[in-house]
């Protein structure tokens, strides 16, 4: 009986043992990390920062009748999905054949200058234009994704991934959090785009002192 338990046990160690040794688990970049969360931050206070005060500059700018205000600048605001629904697979398409980089760039810069082009604009289809533009140019948040696949490998990946599975939450690898971390940073640009949006609006008024004496921030 003894022979036949240690027999056992040893079979027992050696199906425990595993065929091929395991990798060591490879380090994330965190400063590759950072700036790709830093690009993730645009998405959202592009999207946001106009809620504030967007149905004064309709109002302002007299493009709809005063009980029509709230549609107009619903659709003003619902462009920038919709616009971003269209683009966001060929944005990530593209990156497969140019790069994550040179995408990632274009959208930001994109970006800056349609959100520029959305504060001087005057008319209604202007304001329709730029905000498209904006969300078209917002596209390109798929390819975050992609950049965080890139950055991580299997031996991180997998671990954390099994461990998420088991309901280990307290011993997940940083690739797991790597993954979720994007969403956070939404959620931080969500609350970043309102305050820009409500601090800077009418900053003549608001703040004389600094931005007193430039013309074109006087005007409605």
């Amino acid at each position: 009986m003894e022979l036949e338990r240690e027999v056992t046990l040893v079979n027992e160690d050696a199906e425990a043992q595993p065929l091929l040794p395991k990798k060591p688990v490879t380090p994330l970049p965190k400063f590759q990390l950072a700036v790709v969360l830093f690009a993730r931050l645009a998405e959202p206070i592009a999207y946001t920062q106009i809620f504030p005060y967007i149905n004064a500059m309709v109002e302002e700018l007299h493009i709809a009748p005063p009980k029509q205000v709230g549609f107009y600048s619903g659709l003003i605001d619902s462009l920038f999905a919709l616009t971003q629904l269209c683009t966001i697979m060929h944005w990530g398409s593209l990156s497969d054949r140019i790069g994550r980089r040179p995408v990632i760039l274009i959208g930001m810069s994109g970006v800056s200058v349609a959100t520029l082009f959305f504060g001087l604009s005057n008319t209604l289809w202007q304001l329709l234009l730029s905000r498209a533009l904006i969300g078209a140019l917002c596209g390109n948040v798929a390819v975050i994704q992609s950049v965080i696949s890139d950055i991580t490998d299997e031996t991180n990946q997998n671990r954390g991934m099994r461990k998420a599975k088991a309901g280990e939450l307290s011993e997940l690898t940083p690739v797991v959090l790597a993954f979720a971390l994007p969403s956070l940073a939404w959620y931080m640009g969500a609350i970043i785009g309102p305050l820009i949006g409500g601090l800077l609006s009418h900053p003549a008024e608001k703040y004389p002192n600094v931005f007193g004496g430039i013309p074109l921030l006087k005007e409605r």
